[in-house]
């Protein structure tokens, strides 16, 4: 009689606790595979921690979910170099369950994105893309298990893709709103499962707060109340403690991560519910030997590759991207300048948001080139009389005098702006009619043409051209002519003040930032 009760008092322990889930997650990881000189990411950290989490759980009896929220590509020139390849081999060691697409998943043809996810042991979730002929063109959902509970897994991508991505990369796809889309795949999911996951990369918006962007999880959680969960992605946003809006709970781990957020849910009770949850950091954890020893290959190659010193630099390069988006830097106008001379055009436009990180006082190596502009971006240029040119920059100041961005020019080429308005603009001193006279030769990057509609205008005019030549090239080419980078010689004015109450396009940026907080 005792040994019948205490097999079944263990036989209902046991369910209960296997009916526990750890449930892990990051996102945004972009190509952060090796370990930082800071110690604070790196997959062979990452893999030391999620390897304790899974012994506890081991011990415990609980399930131990392990989800991406997307965005694996695009980052260092390492992991641009191998196409994300080291990247999704370690997730595979470290047992990733599922991945949501991410925008930066089509910053290739679509034949890479297909090699990823052969080589992947994850699927990879997206219930909102389909092809021309409506149905789904990735996996839209999994199911786990855990103790006989089951857990749904339903993933989304930003309808945003076909906007910030080379347009060829997302030809023939749909990017559907991710509610309207889903509704009743949720509900269904909702009536058969215990738990539904929505694995996400919508970014997370305050108060629905998204402005030009896609809807993202808050809007999500009140269109589709069945979800109990959203791991999210996008945008970067590092959450302490999960939001509650309406039944979900959504989540967000920062990026390339430098944490892995934990939430321990028990299923138990027929409902799902949180015990805790915590952002863990990455940084302190020994690395796992397995996993540095698959990536290590990878780091050898790319510092034979990218070791190369290919100029030197002053002080005044070191920007980060917040502060290259944020006002006039040196190490944009080098970008800028470097594709204007390259292509032997009047005018240059590059993009600041496309700019990541400058490189410090010293040694310029490949790899700070590969680093500063990691997207691989192709110089077009097109032949523009007066009144295009105007029209080129209007179109400059609609599209990148945005929060987080902010468009560079090549040296001589000056606008005056007043009360938000361009009132003149000059190359080398002289005046640009605003008329269908004079030519002009203009250079941008095929992405600018390709992903902002209002750009698009250059790819119909008969002298558009694509040069071939990547932004990378036309640095290292400046670097052949000018070795040294002199910070002062590229603090050029491109925006001035029409008169002393005139504000100049930098500080049309700040109106712009104060109108949208």
């Amino acid at each position: 009689m005792r040994l019948s009760l205490f097999l079944i008092l263990f036989f209902v322990t046991s369910q209960v606790f296997a009916q526990k889930i750890i449930l892990l997650h990051t996102n945004d990881h972009h190509g952060a595979f090796a370990a930082s000189a800071e110690g604070d990411h790196g997959l062979a950290q990452q893999a030391t921690l999620v390897k304790e989490i899974r012994e506890e759980a081991r011990k415990s009896g609980a399930t131990v979910i392990l989800l991406s929220a997307g965005d694996i590509n695009t980052g260092p020139p390492e992991s641009n170099l191998f196409q994300a390849r080291p990247d999704f081999e370690a997730m595979n060691m470290m047992g990733f369950d599922a991945m949501a697409l991410g925008n930066h998943e089509f910053d290739r043809p679509f034949t890479v994105l297909q090699e990823q996810q052969r080589i992947s042991n994850f699927q990879f979730l997206a219930s909102n893309i389909v092809g021309a002929d409506g149905k789904p063109t990735f996996t839209p959902y999994i199911i786990k298990e855990a103790g006989g509970k089951k857990i749904a897994i339903i993933g989304y991508t930003t309808p945003d893709t076909p906007k910030i991505t080379p347009t060829a990369n997302t030809e023939g796809l749909r990017f559907l709103d991710p509610s309207d889309s889903s509704r009743d795949l949720v509900r269904r999911l909702r009536r058969e499962n215990d738990m539904v996951i929505a694995l996400s990369h919508l970014g997370y918006f305050p108060n629905e707060s998204h402005g030009a962007n896609a809807p993202g999880d808050e809007t999500l959680a009140r269109r589709t109340p069945e979800i109990d969960v959203i791991v999210g992605g996008h945008t970067h946003t590092e959450m302490p403690e999960p939001v509650r809006v309406g039944n979900a709970l959504i989540v967000q781990a920062n990026e390339s991560g430098r944490f892995v957020g934990r939430m321990d849910i028990d299923l138990s009770s027929g409902k799902p519910l949180m015990e805790n949850y915590r952002l863990i950091p990455v940084k302190g954890y020994a690395e796992d030997r397995a996993v540095k020893s698959l990536l290590q290959p990878y780091l050898d190659e790319g510092s034979k590759k990218f070791s190369t010193v290919v100029g030197r630099a002053t002080a005044g390069f070191e920007e980060n991207r917040s502060v290259i988006v944020a006002s006039e830097r040196p190490v944009g106008n080098f970008v800028a300048e470097s594709q204007r001379l390259a292509v032997g055009a009047d005018i240059s436009l590059a993009r600041g948001k496309s700019m990541r990180a400058g490189f410090p006082e010293g040694d310029i190596r490949l790899k700070n080139l590969l680093t500063l502009n990691p997207l691989g971006h192709v110089i077009v240029t097109a032949e523009l009389h007066g009144a295009d040119v105007w029209r080129f920059a209007e179109a400059a100041k609609k599209t990148m005098m945005t929060p987080g961005n902010r468009p560079y020019f090549g040296q001589g080429f000056n606008i005056e702006i007043e009360n938000d308005v361009i009132k003149s603009i000059s190359l080398n001193g002289t005046p640009i009619p605003k008329t269908p006279t004079g030519k002009y030769k203009v250079s941008t990057t095929d992405a600018i043409v390709d992903m902002i509609e209002e750009f698009r205008f250059l790819r119909d005019n008969p002298t558009f051209t694509n040069t071939g030549i990547e932004d990378v090239q036309a640095m290292q080419k400046y670097l052949e002519r000018s070795p040294t980078l002199d910070a002062n010689s590229l603090r050029h004015a491109t925006f001035e003040p029409l008169t002393p109450r005139g504000r100049c396009m930098r500080e049309g940026i700040n109106s712009l930032l104060r109108k949208n907080r």
